[in-house]
């Protein structure tokens, strides 16, 4: 009878065994690499094997696969744990990686002679049925070849140590738009990647690609005696576009431009019964906080999508009294003055968040639209005149200034900018009149239609 403690003991002794039976495997395999005579290649090894066991990967082939593509082909496991890849996946990106690099595949195949038949780590009795050969797995899925994005941007390539996963043993490079060089000297595959992004990836970061991916390439091998002529793949390239477009600045003072203020000013002029009217603007207006992030970005997720991704925050401060209306006019002999301004001291906080998976840019269109309303207050102060009427004011509410936000890709050339409108719904001033003859009088007075006040461009000026 099998009791918890007996398989515990079975589990620890068999663990203990397998990573003897691993050491002994990768030392056999160490021809040139000196990994096995480091003082700490135990503890380094033991330390792995938890790890790749916590992670499900508890096949002691698989194990084996993966230490040798660790040790060897210098294949860093760990960065497949952030990115929540089945055991199995895991072993064939590891594997894979490591062939790239130049592991002869006849390592893989000792190790699959000698573990296909051992099963699970924590288990004392071998498996009835053989695990396949990890490598007719790999042909027969990616024939071949291997598909590697390279995250790049005017310059070339962002990243380096991706060119150490260049297939090495390619000697032409060419392109899905037709450009094919030979392999040779400084022509580097990173080097011709350079020549490449600078004619396809714009060098101003705000000029967006329409998709992320700009280019698909391959390396391989020319086997006829014309280049190109037999042309067989060997890595599979996908060129992607990865810059990051940024603007930021704090308490920015932002005014309006004269002609701006000439417009206003006249529309107000224009109005029936008004006198000595004057729009008043202070210098500066408000000031904005702006941040914006913007590019293609890999959503988390295994099988995420690439998305074009705008974020930032942007914050608006305005004086009340930083746009005002005022005037006067007369009513039955009666002065009265009348101002029209901002309710109170306006503080506006957005926060900015867009994602647009590829193929659903909206050029031309707005991108990210964010919009807040304040409230316009109306007063007016009539001189009180004894016999004359007393006037009042039935709604202080003339109507609302209105602060949008929205980003946009010019449909011509691509290029994402930001704007900022303020404008304002129609103006209207509701009174009374307490007239000591007549009675009481009301009137509803139209003062100025909807309009748009002013405009200023956050990202280019």
């Amino acid at each position: 009878m099998m009791t918890l403690d007996l398989k515990a003991g079975f589990e620890a002794l068999a663990c203990e065994d397998n990573l003897h039976r691993i050491h002994a495997l990768l030392t056999e395999l160490d021809l040139d690499h000196g990994y096995s005579s480091q003082s700490d290649f135990q503890d380094s090894l033991e330390n792995a094997i938890q790890s790749l066991q916590q992670h499900g990967v508890l096949s002691a082939y698989q194990q084996a696969c993966v230490l040798l593509s660790y040790y060897v082909g210098e294949v860093d496991f760990k960065q497949f744990f952030e990115v929540l890849l089945s055991p199995q996946a895991l072993v064939a990106q590891c594997v894979q990686l490591a062939l790239n690099r130049g592991v002869p595949p006849t390592a893989y195949q000792h190790l699959h002679k000698t573990l296909a038949g051992v099963g699970r780590v924590d288990q004392a009795w071998l498996e009835l049925q053989a695990e396949p050969d990890l490598l007719q797995g790999l042909r027969a899925h990616v024939p071949g070849q291997f598909l590697l994005e390279v995250a790049c941007n005017h310059e070339g390539v962002i990243d380096p140590v991706v060119c150490s996963e260049f297939n090495t043993q390619a000697n032409i490079f060419r392109s899905e738009t037709g450009f094919q060089h030979k392999l040779f000297g400084k022509f580097t595959p990173e080097k011709l990647l350079a020549q490449m992004c600078e004619q396809a990836i714009s060098n101003d970061p705000w000029i967006v690609s329409p998709n992320p991916i700009v280019e698909r390439c391959e390396l391989g091998i020319n086997q006829g005696t014309n280049q190109g002529s037999g042309f067989k793949p060997m890595q599979q390239l996908e060129v992607v576009d990865a810059r990051t477009a940024r603007v930021q600045y704090g308490q920015r003072a932002f005014e309006w431009t004269n002609a701006a203020i000439r417009q206003v000013e006249s529309a107000w002029h224009g109005v029936d019964h008004l006198n000595d009217a004057g729009v008043r603007v202070a210098k500066p207006f408000m000031h904005v906080d702006f941040d914006l992030h913007a590019g293609w970005r890999k959503a988390t997720g295994i099988g995420a999508p690439v998305e074009f991704v705008s974020t930032g925050i942007t914050t608006l401060h305005l004086p009340a009294g930083a746009l005002q209306w005022h005037a006067h006019f007369l009513h039955a002999g009666v002065l009265v003055n009348l101002t029209i301004q901002a309710a109170r001291d306006v503080c506006i906080d957005w926060n900015l968040y867009d994602a647009r998976p590829a193929g659903q840019l909206p050029f031309g269109e707005p991108l990210l639209i964010c919009q807040q309303t304040v409230p316009l207050k109306i007063q007016l102060s009539p001189v009180v005149c004894v016999g004359r009427p007393l006037l009042n004011l039935r709604n202080q509410n003339a109507g609302e200034m209105t602060f949008t936000l929205l980003t946009k890709i010019d449909p011509e050339f691509h290029r994402l900018d930001a704007e900022l409108t303020l404008s304002h719904s129609e103006l209207v001033c509701q009174w009374q009149a307490f007239d000591p003859l007549c009675g009481i009088a009301s009137k509803s007075w139209a003062l100025l239609p909807a309009s748009t006040l002013m405009q200023w461009e956050l990202i280019h000026g």
